[in-house]
């Protein structure tokens, strides 16, 4: 740190000192001349980092117009005495030892000054490093900041880069609005190399479950975005598992399958089903069970966020799994929508197909009826249903090598 040049003078610029430092004049050889003059020591030079302190200055000497104090052009330092008797300029971190006059009772024997300068030195270095680290992690905080200030940036986002519909936008923005600070909180922890392994709090998940199952794509580019600050979908489709009939993903279903699988790889053969799914028109209706309100649009995500603003569900979106070499049907579960688009169908399908591969069941047909919504999301899985190039078959989300063949049912009633 500088010292001041002043033969006798020990004051040293540190913050919060109460003194300025100030620099010879070296763009002004006269001024120079006179100020290396006044300080009487022979056969010396400053450098460009010599100081001198403001102790050595008269009052005339300093502009104080402005928010900073500086010298004026024609200013020489004119206070140069002995300073041997004046009480020096404590720092912080001082090693000289205090006053006997002030304290009764004080150190006589000095430490060794080099020592101790290279271990202040030493300290400060590790203090500017510090700082250093401290405005590196400002700088990323900010930046994250400026990526998501709130929900609605990031929903909007979505719709400029059609990756969400406007009913699923709406959704968002109703139930989710605590999410950005989860967000950044949890990306902060995982741009470490350990990826965060905190729970995921409730806000977070109501989040990741609702635009997951609206588009997967989506819930993809926003877990990029974020440097994986959303889960996996391998825990998406866990938290989509329920009990006691509610909707979602039947916990007890996928449970009885995998029995079924593990008692079929005893006697060395595997669990053929079909994958049946249908869509039925329920009576909107709104009513209180008790604890909380029913009869809104639900994911299965288990998460009662008491927001009105959702849709009355007026659909129930249902999945059965129908055994190919046995004698059994299990329903797997079901969603309480407001209509669903062919890419959140494709979505939801990929989702029940995934999670039947999880336990070892082996899945080779889909079955559902004929609306034109169901032959979209048939065409978004991969399937062709042109009469001149019929492709009855689309490549299972678990393997890209495997085939499930397709089979479409029209509904006759």
């Amino acid at each position: 740190m500088p010292t001041c040049v002043v033969l006798g003078c020990k004051n040293i610029q540190f913050r919060n000192c109460g003194k300025s430092f100030h620099r010879f004049p070296f763009s002004r050889p006269q001024q120079l001349q006179l100020w290396i003059s006044s300080l009487g020591r022979a056969n010396w030079y400053p450098t460009k980092t010599s100081v001198i302190c403001s102790d050595h200055f008269e009052d005339s000497c300093f502009d104080r117009t402005g928010q900073t104090i500086r010298l004026r052009d024609n200013a020489i330092p004119t206070t140069i005495s002995t300073l041997e008797n004046n009480e020096p300029q404590q720092h912080p971190f001082s090693t000289e030892p205090p006053n006997a006059s002030d304290h009764e009772f004080h150190v006589t024997s000095s430490p060794n000054t080099t020592t101790m300068k290279r271990k202040l030195d030493e300290a400060l270095n590790r203090v500017e490093n510090l700082k250093k680290k401290l405005k590196v992690t400002q700088q990323k905080s900010r930046r994250l900041k400026k990526k998501v200030q709130s929900l609605n940036d990031v929903v909007k986002a979505l719709q400029n880069n059609g990756l969400i519909s406007e009913k699923c936008a709406s959704i968002l923005e109703g139930t989710c609005m605590g999410v950005p600070d989860e967000l950044m909180r949890k990306a902060v922890r995982n741009k470490s190399k350990n990826i965060s392994k905190s729970k995921y709090p409730e806000v977070l998940k109501a989040f990741a479950t609702t635009l997951q199952f609206y588009s997967t794509k989506a819930y993809n580019y926003v877990r990029r975005t974020f440097h994986l600050a959303l889960p996996h979908p391998s825990t998406i489709r866990r938290w989509y598992q329920t009990i006691n009939g509610k909707p979602g993903f039947t916990q007890e279903a996928f449970h009885a399958l995998s029995m079924k699988v593990k008692d079929a790889t005893k006697r060395g053969d595997d669990v053929l089903c079909g994958l049946m799914i249908d869509e039925m028109a329920i009576r909107k209706h709104l009513e209180w069970d008790g604890h909380k309100y029913v009869g809104f649009t639900d994911i299965g995500n288990g998460i009662d966020d008491g927001n009105d603003s959702s849709p009355l569900a007026s659909e129930a979106f249902v999945f059965m799994a129908v055994s190919l070499n046995s004698n059994w049907k299990v329903p797997l579960g079901y969603f309480l929508t407001d209509g669903l688009s062919a890419s959140e169908r494709a979505n939801l399908v990929k989702t029940c197909l995934l999670k039947l591969s999880d336990i070892g069941v082996k899945t080779v047909s889909l079955t559902c009826d004929g609306p034109s919504c169901n032959q979209s999301m048939i065409k978004l899985l991969g399937a062709k249903l042109d009469v001149d190039d019929l492709d009855p078959s689309f490549v299972h989300p678990a393997n890209s090598t495997k085939r499930s063949m397709l089979f479409l049912m029209y509904a006759t009633c």
